[in-house]
C-alpha cells in the first residue's frame, strides 16, 4: 500500500454502525475548511466474535494531501470541540501511514458476509506463508450506507509483515 497522510477519528462501538464516525470525521474537515483526497478508510483493532461489538474500538480515516495534512497538523486545537453528539472518547489526530506491503481483497455485497471475505484473505496469507502486521483495514469505494442497506463495496486490506 502506498503511504499516505490521515485525519482520524478513533472511537469504540458496532463494526457495521460507522456512518456518524465519518459524519463526525467530516464536520473536522469542514470546519477546517479541508477535503478528503481519497477513499475513506476504517481500521479495525477488536475482534467482535471476542469483544462485545459495542465496545470494540476502530479509527475512521480520511487520507489528504499533504498540504491537508500539515494545515490540520498545524490547526490551534488538535481536535473538534465538543458538542453533546461528540463521544467524550472520540480521539482526533492526522497520522501518517507508511508505505507497506499488504493484502488485498475488493468486495462487493452485503455487510454481513464480509466475515466470509476476512476468513478467505486470512487463508490466502497462511497458504502463501506471509504474516499479517497489525489491525485489518477497509477502504470504502463506496461510503458506508451509501449502497443501501447493508452492502457495502469495499477493499479489505490486511497490512503484512516486511
Amino acid at each position: 500500500m502506498a503511504g499516505f497522510a490521515a485525519a482520524v477519528l478513533t472511537t469504540h462501538g458496532t463494526y457495521w454502525k460507522l456512518s456518524p464516525a465519518f459524519a463526525r470525521l467530516q464536520a473536522w474537515l469542514d470546519g477546517a475548511s479541508l477535503s478528503r483526497a481519497d477513499a475513506p478508510i476504517a481500521i479495525f483493532y477488536d475482534d467482535p466474535a471476542v469483544k462485545p461489538p459495542e465496545l470494540c474500538r476502530y479509527s475512521v480515516c480520511f487520507p489528504l494531501s499533504a498540504a491537508a495534512a500539515e494545515e490540520l497538523r498545524a490547526a490551534s486545537s488538535p481536535s473538534p470541540g465538543r458538542e453533546a453528539t461528540t463521544p467524550p472518547d472520540d480521539s482526533y489526530e492526522v497520522w501518517d501511514f507508511p508505505i507497506t506491503p499488504a493484502a488485498v481483497v475488493e468486495y462487493y455485497g452485503p455487510a454481513a458476509d464480509s466475515s466470509a471475505v476476512y476468513a478467505r484473505l486470512e487463508a490466502w496469507i497462511d497458504d502463501q506463508g506471509l504474516c499479517a502486521e497489525g489491525p485489518p483495514r477497509e477502504r470504502y469505494l463506496a461510503l458506508p450506507g451509501s449502497l443501501g442497506k447493508g452492502i457495502m463495496h469495499v477493499e479489505v486490506q490486511q497490512p503484512l509483515e516486511r
